[in-house]
C-alpha cells in the first residue's frame, strides 16, 4: 500500500479520488494553510498541507457536538418528540423494538443490533419472497401501521441480504431501493442509530452506490459526524471522477456548508476539469460563488461553463443574475443585456420565454417601462399556451409598479392585461391569477373589492395560499378579529399548513401570553415539524426571557424550515440579547448562507432589494437590532428586552393604508 503522498501523486495520474479526499482520514486544517494551498497550483505542493494519519473507524461515533451547536438538533428532536410524534399517530402506531439515540458513560452515541440478520425461517430466501415483504411493507405505510411497516420492511432485507451474499445476479445487487426506503421511515419517526444502521449494512452490498453515499453523508453531517461523512467521501479513491462526480459534488457543498469554503472550491475545481461535461458542476460552482459575493469569480465560472454548455439554461439565469447584480455596483445594464441576448441565440425555443420574462423584470428593476414591454411581447410570443397567463399576470404587476397612478382604475393597460391573464389561466390554476388580482387591488387600497376576489378563489379549497392571503388581508388592514376568524376557518380545511397556524399563534399576542402559549402547543400538537410555528413560540419564550428554551426552539424551526427567513433573524436577535453586540456570528450567518431563505415578514423587511442574498439581508439584519438595541439608554434596552426588537416585528399587523407607494408595495408583494 503506497504512503499517502505517493498514493495522492497516483490518484491524480489515474483519476481517483481528488488531493481534497486523500486515502487516510481528512482532517481540518487551518484556515492560512488551506488559503496557501489556494495560492499555490502545484499538485505535490498542497498534499503537504494535509495530515496523514493513522485512519480511524469507518464508521466510529466520535463525541456529539456541544449543546448550543446547530447539528445537535437532531439528538433533541430524536430523544425529546418522539413521544409527541407517538401521540399524534398513535400509540399503537408506533415503531417497536427500534434503538432511539443513546449515549455511553464516554457521551458518544451508541447502536443496537443491525437490522439485517440471518433468516431462519427459510435458510435459502430468494428474492421473490423480499419483493413479497417489500409489498406488504408499503402496504401497511399507506395504511400508517408503521410498525407493521418496519416489520416487513426488516424480513425483507433479511432475504435481499442473504440472497446478495449467496447470489452474484446484477438484478439482485442493483435492489438498493428497499434500504434507502427503510431508512427514511426510521429517519422520519426519530431512530437516529437505526437509521444509521440500516445505511452502514447497507453500504457493505452495495459500498459505492451513490443514492446510498448521498443519504449516508447527509445523515452524519446532521448528527455533527463530520469525520464519518469525510470518510464516506473518501471511498471515491480509486472511483473515476465521471462514475462518481455527484458524490463528489455533494462532498463540495458539504463542505461549504461547514465552512470548509477553499477546500469546495478545490472539488469544484477537480470537478470542472475532469468532467466538464456536465453543466450543473459549473451551476453549483457558481452558486457557492454567489453566496460568497464573490461575484466576479461567479461569473468566470459561467462563462467558462457557457463555453461548453451553450444550451444549457440554468446557467443563463444564473449568469443574467450575477451581471445584474454586478450593474448595481455599475449602473450599466449593458452586461446584463448582452447575456440575455446571448442566452437567447442558444437554448431550445421551448425555454426562451423564460428568458424574456427574466429580461421583462430585469428593466422593470431597472425603471424601464418601454424595454420591459418590448420584452413582455416577446415572451408571450413563444411562451405555451398553458404558462402565459404568468406572462400577462407579471405584465399586469410591471404596468402598475412603473406607471405613475396609484391605483387600477389609472392603469387600464393593467386592467386589460388582469383579464387577460383570467381568461388564459387553466382552470385549475385560476385561484392563482385570483390571489395577484387581489393584492393589485389592495395595493390601489380597494379592500372590498380584493376580498370579494378572495372569497371567490376560496371556493378552491385545495389551494391553501388563498385562506393565507385573506388572513393577511384582514391583517394589513388593522382588522385583527376577523383575521384570526379567517384563520380558524382556514384551519378547519387545512389543518396541517404550518403558516396558518403560525399566523394565528402571531394573532393571539393580543389575547396574552397564556392565550399565545395554549395556541402555541395546540398547534405543535398538530404540525410538529412546522419551522414557522416553532418560530413562534421561541418569540414566546423570548418575550419571558427563557433563552435556552428559545435557543432549542429555534434550532427545531431551522432544523425543519431552513428556508424561512424569520428564524434566522430571532435567532440573531438571541444572540445580540444574550452576549452582547460584539458576538461572533460567523457560523449563524454561514448556516443562514446555505439555507437560502427566502420568505418571512422580518426577513422581507431586512431584504433592501430583490437581488439582495442571504449574506446582505443578515447584515442589515444585524445592524438594525444593534442599532434599536445599543442606540437608547439602558434602562430602555431593560424595558423593552421582552418586547419585539424589531420595531416593525409584526410588520404584517400594521395599517398599510398609512404607507407610502413603495412601502405599501413592497409590504404587499415583497420580493418574491
Amino acid at each position: 500500500r503506497l504512503n499517502g503522498r505517493d498514493a495522492m501523486a497516483q490518484s491524480f495520474l489515474n483519476y481517483s479520488a481528488p488531493a481534497f479526499y486523500p486515502t487516510y482520514s481528512y482532517q481540518e486544517s487551518n484556515h492560512s494553510s488551506m488559503n496557501s494551498m489556494e495560492n499555490n497550483s502545484n499538485q505535490s505542493d498542497f498534499v503537504e498541507d494535509f495530515h496523514f494519519g493513522t485512519s480511524p473507524p469507518l464508521y466510529s461515533f466520535p463525541q456529539p457536538p456541544p449543546s448550543r451547536s446547530f447539528s445537535d438538533i437532531s439528538t433533541f428532536y430524536f430523544e425529546q418528540f418522539q413521544g409527541l410524534f407517538n401521540r399524534n399517530h398513535g400509540e399503537s402506531k408506533s415503531i417497536s423494538n427500534s434503538t432511539t439515540v443513546d449515549k455511553n458513560s464516554n457521551g458518544n452515541i451508541t447502536t443496537g443490533t443491525l437490522p439485517v440478520q440471518s433468516h431462519e425461517a427459510n435458510p435459502n430466501p430468494t428474492p421473490s419472497f423480499a419483493a413479497s415483504w417489500l409489498d406488504k411493507a408499503e402496504t401497511a405505510k399507506k395504511n400508517g401501521d408503521i410498525n407493521e411497516a418496519a416489520s416487513c420492511y426488516r424480513k425483507a432485507l433479511r432475504d435481499l441480504a442473504q440472497s446478495m451474499e449467496e447470489s452474484q445476479q446484477s438484478s439482485v445487487h442493483n435492489n438498493w431501493q428497499p434500504w434507502i426506503e427503510y431508512a427514511k421511515l426510521e429517519e422520519e419517526y426519530g431512530k437516529i442509530s437505526r437509521c444509521q444502521e440500516i445505511l452502514t449494512a447497507a453500504l457493505t452490498f452495495f459500498p459505492f452506490n451513490e443514492p446510498l453515499l448521498i443519504k449516508s453523508i447527509q445523515l452524519e453531517e446532521k448528527i455533527g459526524n463530520l469525520s464519518n461523512a469525510r470518510s464516506l467521501l473518501a471511498r471515491l479513491q480509486d472511483v473515476a471522477p465521471e462514475k462518481g462526480w455527484r458524490i463528489m459534488m455533494e462532498g463540495a457543498k458539504f463542505e461549504a456548508r461547514n465552512g470548509e469554503t477553499v477546500v469546495a472550491r478545490k472539488i469544484y475545481k477537480y470537478l470542472m476539469n475532469n468532467v466538464p461535461n456536465f453543466g450543473n458542476v459549473y451551476q453549483e460552482a457558481c452558486l457557492l460563488e454567489e453566496r460568497c459575493e464573490e461575484l466576479e469569480r461567479a461569473i468566470k465560472i459561467a462563462e467558462k461553463g457557457l463555453q461548453d454548455h451553450t444550451k444549457y439554461g440554468p446557467l443563463y439565469v444564473t449568469l443574467i443574475r450575477l451581471e445584474e447584480k454586478m450593474s448595481m455596483r455599475t449602473g450599466d445594464l449593458t452586461a446584463t443585456r448582452n447575456a440575455i441576448q446571448r442566452a437567447c441565440k442558444n437554448i431550445p425555443k421551448e425555454l426562451r420565454w423564460k428568458i424574456y420574462l427574466e429580461e421583462a423584470q430585469v428593466e422593470e428593476r431597472g425603471g424601464n417601462l418601454d424595454l420591459c414591454r418590448r420584452a413582455y411581447v416577446k415572451s408571450v410570443q413563444v411562451c405555451p399556451s398553458n404558462l402565459v397567463y404568468k406572462v400577462w399576470m407579471s405584465g399586469a404587476k410591471s404596468e402598475l409598479y412603473l406607471s405613475s397612478g396609484n391605483t387600477l382604475d389609472s392603469s387600464p393597460i393593467t386592467q386589460k392585461l388582469i383579464q387577460r391573464s383570467f381568461t388564459e389561466v387553466p382552470p385549475r390554476k385560476q385561484s392563482q391569477v385570483l390571489l395577484e388580482w387581489a393584492r393589485l387591488e389592495e395595493f390601489s387600497l380597494d379592500m372590498d373589492s380584493a376580498r370579494e376576489i378572495l372569497k371567490r378563489a376560496r371556493k378552491d379549497a385545495t389551494e391553501w395560499k388563498v385562506f393565507l392571503e385573506s388572513v393577511f388581508l384582514e391583517i394589513r388592514s388593522n382588522n385583527p378579529d376577523e383575521a384570526i376568524i379567517q384563520a380558524e376557518e382556514a384551519l378547519e380545511i387545512h389543518v396541517g399548513t404550518g403558516r396558518l397556524w403560525q399566523v394565528l399563534i402571531a394573532l393571539h399576542q393580543s389575547k396574552g401570553d397564556d392565550a399565545q402559549w395554549a395556541m402555541f402547543e395546540k398547534a405543535i400538537s398538530e404540525v410538529p415539524k412546522s419551522g414557522e410555528v416553532w418560530c413562534e413560540g421561541a418569540r414566546i419564550q423570548l418575550r419571558r426571557g427563557n433563552w435556552e428554551e428559545a435557543r432549542r426552539f429555534l434550532e427545531f424551526s431551522i432544523f425543519f424550515t431552513p428556508q424561512y427567513g424569520d428564524s434566522f433573524i430571532e435567532y440573531l436577535r438571541l444572540e445580540i440579547l444574550e452576549n452582547g453586540p460584539e458576538v461572533d456570528l460567523t457560523r449563524l450567518e454561514r448556516v443562514c448562507c446555505n439555507a437560502e431563505p427566502n420568505y418571512g415578514a422580518l426577513w422581507l423587511l431586512c431584504k433592501r432589494n430583490p437581488l439582495a442574498g442571504a449574506k446582505d439581508v443578515f447584515e442589515t439584519a444585524r445592524t438594525l437590532l444593534v442599532n434599536y438595541l445599543y442606540s437608547t439608554s439602558q434602562e430602555e434596552v431593560n424595558a423593552t428586552l421582552f418586547e419585539p426588537v424589531l420595531s416593525l416585528d409584526c410588520i404584517q399587523q400594521h395599517d398599510i393604508s398609512k404607507m407610502s407607494r413603495e412601502e405599501r408595495w413592497a409590504h404587499i408583494f415583497g420580493f418574491q
